[in-house]
C-alpha cells in the first residue's frame, strides 16, 4: 500500500501490469475535494474511469508515455486493450511490447472541446477559445494531417 492513500489496481486487461491507482473508500471525500467540478464523468454525473492502452517499455519514473506529445483515453476497456495489443505504427513496431491498459479519473475542468460526439474542431473555434495567434500556429504544426 503506498502511503494509505491509494492501492495498485489490478490487471484489468490481462495483457499487462496496471499502474493505476483507484481512491479507498475511506478517502471519498479527499477524492471527491480533487476530482473537483472535472468534467470526466459518466452521463449520470459520477466520475468516470476512463482507460489508457499503451505499449512499449516504460521508464522506471513513467506512469504513461507517448510517442505523440499528447495523451488519449477512452471509456471503453476493449477499445483501451486493442491500442495495447495492436500497434497502429505498424511501420515501427510490429509486435507490441509490455502492453498495458491504466485506468484512471482525470480531472478536467476547463476543456477547450466538449463535443463528445466530434472528433473533428474547426479552426474558428480554436481561434475563438485560444486566439488566431494559438490557432495559427496549432495549424501550421499538424498542417499534414487536417
Amino acid at each position: 500500500m503506498e502511503d494509505g492513500n491509494h492501492h495498485p489496481t489490478s490487471d484489468v486487461s490481462g495483457c499487462g501490469k496496471s499502474l493505476g491507482f483507484v481512491t479507498q473508500r475511506t478517502n471519498e471525500q479527499q477524492f471527491a475535494e480533487w476530482f473537483g467540478r472535472s468534467k470526466a464523468v459518466k452521463p449520470g454525473g459520477t466520475p468516470a474511469v476512463l482507460y489508457r492502452g499503451e505499449h512499449g517499455a516504460r521508464l522506471d519514473d513513467e506512469h504513461l508515455q507517448t510517442r505523440l506529445n499528447s495523451l488519449s483515453f477512452t471509456d471503453d476497456r476493449e477499445a483501451a486493450n486493442t491500442y495495447a495489443m495492436s500497434p497502429n505504427n505498424s511501420h515501427l513496431d510490429h509486435v507490441a511490447k509490455a502492453p498495458s491498459v491504466t485506468p484512471v479519473h482525470l480531472k478536467i475542468e476547463n476543456p477547450i472541446i466538449e463535443n463528445l460526439n466530434d472528433p473533428f474542431v474547426d479552426l474558428s473555434y480554436l481561434v475563438s477559445k485560444l486566439g488566431s495567434r494559438e490557432a495559427k500556429r496549432i495549424a501550421l504544426k499538424f498542417d499534414a494531417a487536417i
